[in-house]
Formats: structure tokens, C-alpha cells, sequence
């Protein structure tokens, strides 16, 4: 899962970076650090805009990072949480 993560992390940096501001890194720092790595990533790319979708099914706990051309000020940014009961 891990090797993958990285693999996946990398793809994300390759097309979605595409803005000023925060960098991935920087916004999913402390969700790294505070939940480990997480159980499922889901990507969503368009034209001008990146969502990506971090999952900890065992610990009830979703994370969804934005980058939006239309938001050049800030990069990356944390767009919402999720807090559910674990499975």
C-alpha cells in the first residue's frame, strides 16, 4: 500500500501542480503525521482544477484536498473533512 501511495502521490504532484501557493506537501503534512498514510486516495482532474480524496475507513476519518486555477493565491488547500464511524 505504501509503495503505491508514493507512486500515486507522485502522479498527483506531476498533474495537478499547476498553481502558486501551498504545495501538497504543505496542506497534507499533519494529516500524514496524525493519521498515517492513508487507506484509499480517490484523484479527480479536470481542466484547471485537482480533488483528491484521502480515506482512513478504520479510523472514520476523510480528508479532500483542492487545487483550482481560479485560486492562484493559495495552491493547495483543505476543501472539507469527514468524520464517519470507522469500519
Amino acid at each position: 500500500m505504501k509503495k503505491i501511495l508514493i507512486i500515486g502521490m507522485l502522479i498527483v504532484l506531476a498533474t495537478c501542480s499547476f498553481l502558486l501557493g501551498d504545495t501538497f506537501e504543505d496542506v497534507s503534512a499533519s494529516y500524514l503525521s496524525t493519521y498515517g498514510s492513508p487507506e484509499d486516495e480517490y484523484i479527480y482532474e479536470s481542466t484547471g482544477y485537482c480533488s483528491i480524496d484521502w480515506w482512513w475507513w478504520s479510523q472514520g476519518f476523510m480528508v479532500n484536498f483542492v487545487n483550482d486555477r481560479g485560486n492562484k493565491e493559495y495552491g493547495w488547500v483543505v476543501d472539507h473533512e469527514y468524520s464517519f464511524s470507522p469500519i
